[in-house]
């Protein structure tokens, strides 16, 4: 989408969300500029701004600035003056003159995480804070769980011939907003196998997660909807406070194969409805 000449906003969805690009060319001589509707915004520092709208506020970043030829990154900052925004960058790096720019949001915060067992990602959210969940799957002990975690240990579980893997639990962490502390790691399982689907969170910072478990012993609250496994897999929707401990949980199912989908053994992918 050209919406200067020689300037294009790249808009990208997917199932990590939406974000955008802004593509300038060399021949660009002018300023990107945009000016903010329904909210105020104000400058924090050069490298950071601050919208405000009714009951809700966010930041932005100065987003990451580089060549997208050689990957080189510009040193770049903003300017406001009342309701308009506008990018700067250097428009060299030496003297050597770049062919195009591309302003990208920046990487907030990256980490690896995981357990001496075998384990992969399934799910992930975030709250009004910029705090990050994970939800993954874990195939045995030696997940680093926290002190005074729900579930320290691992529940157990079974080989299978679904397709999907061994004796597994559900693993739960959750990061503060620059990824530099584990606020909090714990199993989720029983004597079966678990994954979780997916998983968000309310205005209180509470989070919920939906899963599926297969366990007779799965971790549910005294006045659960349903306490008991009623066949095969099960869903579950599992809620934590913002410390990590247990607020709510309760299966969900019928006598069958219910949340995991489909017999990966004996049919492709592609042919799951």
């Amino acid at each position: 989408l050209e919406v200067f000449k020689g300037v294009d906003l790249e808009i990208i969805a997917s199932d990590k969300g939406i974000k955008y690009n802004w593509v300038v060319s060399s021949s660009f001589s002018g300023e990107i500029k945009y000016v903010v509707h329904g909210a105020s915004v104000k400058k924090i520092t050069s490298t950071e701004l601050q919208f405000t709208g009714g009951d809700f506020s966010w930041t932005e970043k100065l987003p990451l600035v580089f060549d997208k030829e050689t990957g080189e990154k510009l040193t770049a900052y903003y300017k406001v003056s009342e309701d308009t925004v506008s990018i700067h960058w250097e428009s060299e790096i030496g003297k050597r003159s770049i062919s195009q720019v591309v302003v990208d949001p920046i990487l907030i915060f990256s980490t690896y995480t995981g357990s001496y067992a075998d384990n992969f990602g399934c799910t992930g959210t975030y709250d009004d804070l910029g705090n990050g969940y994970a939800g993954g799957t874990v195939f045995d002990f030696g997940l680093p769980t926290t002190s005074g975690a729900f579930q320290e240990n691992f529940g157990g579980g079974r080989d299978e011939n679904l397709g999907y893997g061994g004796s597994r639990d559900c693993a739960i962490l959750k990061f503060n907003s620059k990824g530099d502390q584990l606020i909090y790691c714990t199993f989720l399982g029983g004597n079966d196998n678990e994954q979780p689907h997916s998983m968000v969170v309310d205005s209180f910072m509470n989070l919920y997660v939906m899963g599926t478990s297969r366990s007779t012993d799965f971790p549910v609250t005294k006045n659960a909807f349903q306490k008991k496994n009623n066949g095969d897999y099960d869903f579950f929707i599992t809620s934590f406070d913002s410390l990590g401990t247990l607020r709510a949980s309760t299966l969900f199912g019928g006598s069958g194969l219910d949340g995991v989908g489909a017999d990966r053994s004996s049919r492709n992918v592609n042919q799951f409805p």
